[in-house]
């Protein structure tokens, strides 16, 4: 049987424990998240919504229990650098529209820093939220450079926590949330996991680059081998091991990140020496075993990555896609070392940054505040009888040659 996931089509347009360190964190106040009408909302992206509709509700015939189900459907939007009216309209049209099971932001909720900026208000937002709602932490949530003064635990108590309040946590930004009905389990990772190791200026060792401590690994392997069989995993992380984009589905791929005439994407530099996660996945996918070390470079006071994983024993596994941000471009491949690794990245779903350095090129597609391009979302509509993924875009859509992207 055939484990990895397909691309079906392409609709466009048309017991565990969080276990945190005792912090005392002081953020100013917000008030209560006052959402634009939701109704209103789907009117304005009527046509699009029909497609959430078709991908969602394709449904999958009789089960167990007799009745029909649909497929999930997961709202995505990332990188909104401060921009907390994106937030509210995609926490509005999650409450309105019954065919989306549950949305997440896919990381830089912030422009920088865990406190800075429009944390409270992002949280408020997230609040109105009548379906489970979840977020991963991006580069500029946690320790955008070295010289930032915020931790893992700060960024994971002041955004994620209290976002995140179904998830079963088990360690400092990742853990995970099954969806019983669909047979989903979606694991939320930390590709930013630095430790607390500081130079000899004082100043923290490690920023901005892909790092996955000793813990999280362990507990990655546990959570994929705890995993019941018949069930799919979506992992969700702001960056990661390159994607290799499929440039039949995505024939521009432009962007701010100096993304441009190239088919591989490595979304963030890293301190990993190996594709770490994309090879337990495989390890996973094909039901096998993997026992290895990983050097962290520079080593710093860090020891190797150890994994030490056996999957042999599952009759089967279940993967459907990495789910990412952080480019501010769009794209869908696969990991460069494991075709079989679907990898979907997401444009910024930022209309303005807070006036910052990425004002000028928020994302890859041309936005207009009061037109349709002003929002930028994709759902994700998983098919778990057929093992096929659906992306519909809600929003923006036209690239900047006035071209359809031919890709949500």
């Amino acid at each position: 049987m055939t484990r990895s996931y397909r691309l079906s089509c392409i609709l466009r347009q048309t017991a565990a424990l969080v276990v945190l360190a005792a912090l005392t964190i002081s953020l100013p106040a917000a008030a209560s998240a006052e959402l634009p009408d939701g109704s209103a909302l789907l009117a304005k992206y009527d046509d699009q919504i029909t497609n959430v509709y078709a991908g969602a509700d394709a449904y999958r015939g009789e089960l167990y229990t007799g009745v029909p189900r649909k497929n999930f459907a997961l709202l995505m939007m990332t990188d909104t650098h401060g921009d907390t009216e994106r937030i509210e309209n995609a926490i509005a049209i999650l409450n309105a529209c019954d065919a989306i099971d549950a949305a997440i932001h896919l990381g830089d909720v912030e422009y920088s820093g865990y406190g800075g900026g429009d944390a409270p208000n992002a949280v408020s937002a997230f609040a109105e939220a009548k379906k489970p709602v979840f977020a991963v932490l991006g580069n500029h949530d946690s320790r955008e450079r070295i010289w930032r003064e915020c931790t893992v635990e700060q960024a994971t108590q002041a955004l994620l926590k209290p976002i995140n309040t179904g998830a079963v946590y088990s360690g400092r930004g990742y853990g995970y949330q099954d969806f019983d009905t669909y047979g989903i389990r979606l694991i939320l990772l930390n590709c930013y996991d630095f430790p607390d190791d500081r130079n000899t200026e004082g100043f923290f060792y490690y920023g901005d680059h892909i790092i996955y401590l000793q813990d999280q690994i362990s507990w990655l392997v546990s959570a994929l081998s705890s995993t019941p069989d018949d069930y799919t995993v979506i992992i969700a992380e702001h960056s990661g091991d390159p994607v290799l984009v499929d440039q039949s589905v995505t024939p521009q791929h432009i962007g701010a990140a100096g993304v441009s005439n190239t088919t591989e994407w490595r979304q963030s530099g890293t301190y990993m020496d190996g594709t770490i996660v994309a090879d337990i996945v495989d390890a996973f996918i094909n039901r096998t075993s993997l026992y290895r070390s990983y050097a962290i470079v520079p080593a710093g006071n860090e020891a190797d990555v150890s994994v030490s994983a056996d999957f042999s024993s599952r009759s089967d596994s279940r993967f459907a896609c990495y789910i990412r941000g952080h480019v501010h471009c769009q794209g869908i491949g696969h990991i460069a070392a494991h075709p079989d690794q679907v990898a979907y990245i997401n444009d910024s779903s930022a209309l303005f940054s807070g006036g910052n350095m990425w004002t000028s090129y928020t994302s890859f597609l041309p936005r207009a505040a009061g037109q349709k391009s002003e929002d930028l979302l994709t759902v994700l509509c998983v098919d778990t009888a057929n093992r096929s993924l659906n992306f519909v875009r809600i929003g923006a859509h036209i690239n900047m040659f006035g071209e359809d992207s031919g890709f949500p």
